[in-house]
């Protein structure tokens, strides 16, 4: 006669084997689920991180950009956009080497490095204001002496000098004369990054990750921009531990100070 296991009896052998292949499925769903995690948490990462690089870009293009114009002076033209490092005529002085591309002909991301050369507004007296020539005579008013008064006098005007600064002669704005290049370069950590670069010195690496940069003017663009605009495209890409590669592009219409606007 078959007897009922009484509570001091133990587990069979059929259920300590069904016992154990439940924890099992269990710890391999747990482990699978651990790795998703783990994944999405490190695809939104990298994700994220792209996405603030060019933020980062976003802001510094548009703070220098619309304060900047087009314009000829000493027979150059400004901006002056060129390929591959690569400049114009009369701009010898910013070629450089552009930064290792990764992407291959097949990918979106592919394609010449280009760059941009532009001037800014001057702000001599360091008042948070363009600097100008009110009465159009050659000189700029000022407040160099910071009394809240603009004018011509020697104590206001120390700091204007012909061959640093030019003013417009139609409209009075102040320009600078030191150039500003954003171009896109290795880094000395082997990242390419997008630098500012101003007087032929660098002045910050303002993204790095960066892929490729386009500037095309709006005869480049066939007049899809505004002629008083530029269109900034930006690619960036991260490959993560697990060598698998993110990208993440943006593209930008800046509007400058004045253009041919017929």
């Amino acid at each position: 006669m078959w007897n009922k296991r009484n509570k001091h009896s133990g587990f069979t052998l059929i259920e300590l084997i069904v016992s154990a292949t439940i924890l099992a499925v269990l710890a391999r769903s747990l482990v699978m689920v651990s790795s998703g995690i783990d994944s999405l948490s490190q695809t939104g990462g990298s994700l994220s991180f792209l996405q603030q690089q060019s933020s980062k870009a976003q802001r510094a293009l548009f703070s220098d950009l619309r304060n900047s114009g087009f314009m000829s002076i000493d027979g150059r033209s400004f901006p002056h956009v060129f390929e591959d490092g690569v400049p114009g005529a009369g701009f010898a002085a910013h070629a450089y080497a552009p930064g290792i591309q990764v992407a291959t002909a097949n990918e979106f991301d592919f394609g010449a490095h280009r760059a941009v050369i532009f001037l800014e507004p001057a702000d001599m007296d360091d008042n948070g204001r363009p600097d100008m020539d009110l009465d159009l005579n050659g000189t700029p008013e000022l407040d160099g002496n910071g009394d809240g008064v603009l004018s011509e006098e020697w104590e206001d005007t120390q700091a204007w000098d012909v061959n640093l600064y030019r003013v417009d002669p139609e409209t009075g704005l102040v320009w600078n004369l030191e150039e500003v290049r954003y171009a896109v370069l290795d880094g000395p950590n082997g990242r390419t990054y997008l630098e500012r670069w101003v007087g032929g010195v660098l002045d910050r690496r303002v993204a790095h990750g960066v892929e490729r940069f386009q500037v095309e003017t709006p005869v480049e663009t066939g007049y899809q921009i505004p002629t008083n605009a530029l269109r900034i495209t930006l690619f960036l890409r991260k490959t993560d531990s697990d060598g698998v590669t993110y990208r993440h592009s943006a593209q930008w219409v800046i509007k400058l100070q004045n253009g041919d606007l017929e």
